[in-house]
Order: structure tokens, then sequence, then C-alpha cells
């Protein structure tokens, strides 16, 4: 009687309050990890950005060169997938890069003052086009973070319209899970938007004979269904494109990205892509085969000698 009246006054309460207090702080602890995740910045190449501007169009693109190894980890931690409902076109294949690969990413901006619709954007030169590119497509919706300035948007949740220099870049996708990195509250998909002032749209990319082609602008007002002039597809003004990115074993070399509207202006700058694997000069070959040459004459002379002496 009395171990009973024992357990039940004494030891019972007690476990009960140290369970209690031990889940509590469990909790707690949990709690306080998952707020605090957060991105580490990628080491940045080359960052930064080119403004396209004429009178009757212009826009602003980020870039950002990585390795292979932090793109990945990118992927993992924001939880970043490559499928959405707009097309991804044909630049691809659709695979994780190698991680000693160079990876490039862009981001266009429909920044203003020109309040005309971007209908399409090119990335050229280097190797784009000779075989150069292992891998690359769009990132769901998906934009760059700046890391002092904030998320490179043109709509109101927007710090900048242009990542800087660097030394480093962040992400931010709007699927993923809520990072303490992340400048503005997760949006969604990138048709969703608009009303949390991020302002991003997927666009379709194909890779062409010599150049990446970026159009299909579907989540844009210019591009949403039922919405004024609903079927141009364009990158409309203060909106972004998510990140269209490619990968390739070649260092950066000067290419150039152009952008044109309906009206048939253009815009260009010089912007870094992937370079091209170099080949021998005609007469470098011919000089090489010369040597070697000259090397098999000699050593067939000296055997000679050695064989005449007595």
């Amino acid at each position: 009687m009395k171990q009973s009246s024992l357990m039940k006054n004494t030891i019972l309460p007690t476990l009960f309050r140290y369970s209690l207090s031990t889940a509590l702080t469990i909790g707690a602890t949990l709690c306080i990890s998952i707020a605090d995740v957060k991105a580490a910045a990628i080491n940045c190449l080359n960052c930064g950005n080119v403004p396209l501007v004429t009178a009757n169009i212009d826009g602003t693109v980020s870039f950002a060169v990585i390795s292979g190894a932090n793109f990945n980890a990118e992927l993992a931690t924001h939880s970043i997938g490559f499928f959405g409902a707009v097309p991804q076109g044909t630049l691809g294949p659709m695979v994780n890069p190698a991680p000693n690969d160079f990876v490039y990413m862009y981001q266009l901006v429909n920044d203003g003052p020109d309040l005309s619709g971007i209908s399409s954007w090119s990335i050229s030169g280097g190797g784009i086009g000779a075989g150069a590119i292992t891998a690359g497509t769009r990132l769901e919706s998906t934009l760059f973070v700046d890391p002092l300035l904030g998320l490179v948007s043109g709509g109101p949740a927007g710090g900048t319209t242009g990542l800087s220099a660097g030394p480093s870049v962040e992400l931010q996708n709007g699927f993923g899970p809520p990072l303490t990195t992340d400048p503005v509250p997760s949006w969604g998909p990138c048709l969703g938007s608009g009303p949390a002032g991020v302002q991003c749209s997927d666009a379709q990319a194909d890779l062409l004979p010599t150049s990446v082609q970026i159009s299909n602008w579907q989540e844009t007002p210019s591009g949403i269904l039922g919405t004024p002039g609903g079927v141009l597809n364009e990158l409309d003004a203060f909106w972004s494109g998510s990140i269209i990115w490619m990968a390739s074993p070649f260092a950066p070399v000067t290419g150039t990205t152009s952008i044109l509207n309906g009206a048939g202006f253009t815009a260009n700058a010089n912007i870094p892509v992937p370079g091209i694997a170099t080949v021998p000069e005609p007469t470098s070959i011919l000089g090489l085969l010369a040597l070697g040459t000259l090397g098999a004459a000699s050593t067939l002379k000296r055997k000679l000698k050695l064989k005449l002496k007595p």
C-alpha cells in the first residue's frame, strides 16, 4: 500500500514533469534549428550584370559563373527543381553538372524606364552551339539574391535589378523551404509571384545552332490569358525571368547577350559564356611533325654510328 502511494504521489508526478520538461526542451531546440537553417553564400568565379539599353528597349542581365560542386549543393539546399508548367525547351540535358564543370547562370530583368515588353532574349558566342555545353535548363521559380542588396527582381519586393560583382551570390527558390538568408517570404510558383511583389516568370530556353534563345514567358501579365494583351508571352516591364543555366568544362570567354521587343528594336552587351576547346593551328602541327622527324633521324644516326664502330 505504501509503495503504491509513493508511486502515485511522488514518483509518477516527478517522471511526468521530467518527461514534459525534456519534450519541451527538445521541441524548442528543433524549432530553433529549423528557423536557423541558412544557405551558405556561393563563391563567384565571375559575377555581375550588364545593362542593355537603346531608345526603345532596355533590360539588365545578371550573370554568375560558379563551380559545378557549388551549384549542386545549392540545388539541394533550396530544393530547386527543373520542371514546371512552362515548357523547358531544348537546352540541356537536364542533369546535374559534373563537380569540376563551370556553371553559367543568367537572369534577365525588364527594369525600365522603357515600358515595352521583351519578346525574346539570346546568349551567344564562345562554345555555345559548338558542343561545349554538357548540361543546362531553367531553374524553376528561382532568382538571384545579392548578399548585400537583396532579391534581384524588377518587382516591389526586389532589392536590386542587377547582381553586383561578388565575391559571392545566393539564390532563392519560391518553392523551397524557408531559409534565414531568404530576403522575402517564399512566393510559390512564378505564376503567383505578382501579388507577392516578386514578379517572376519562367521561360522556355532553346539551344539553336549558334545561340541559346529564351522566350515564351507565360506567367507575366502579357502571358496570362484573361489579362490585357494576355497572349503575347512577353517579359513585361518590371518583371524578371527565372534563372537560365548551362554547364561546360571550358572556362569563360566573352560572348554576347541580346534582347528584342515586338517592334523589332534590339539591345545587346557582352557577358561571359562557355569557351571552346582550342585546336592547334596547321602550322603548329607541321612544326611538331618536323621536330618529331628530326628526333627520329638523330636517333637512327646514333645507332648506325654504334654499329660501325670496330
